[in-house]
């Protein structure tokens, strides 16, 4: 599910913020971009190996999990 973060909260500019400093050049792009601040709450979750098929990954463990690169 997609949904619109409502500009002047705290995580509108903190997401907007984090975006800008990944990809400074988004900043400058004009309004009629019709960009938005958006937030992805995923319902479903689908692992694809490239051996074996297709996995069902539990939602609350893929969005509580720890991993590190």
């Amino acid at each position: 599910m997609l949904s619109l973060v409502k500009n002047s909260t705290d995580e509108h500019t903190f997401a907007q913020g984090a975006l800008f400093e990944r990809h400074p050049s988004m900043k400058y792009w004009p309004s009629s971009h019709n960009f938005f601040v958006a937030k992805i709450e995923p319902t479903q979750v689908l692992l694809l190996n490239q051996f074996g098929g297709i996995h069902n990954v539990d939602i609350e463990d893929y969005l509580h999990s720890r991993h590190t690169v």
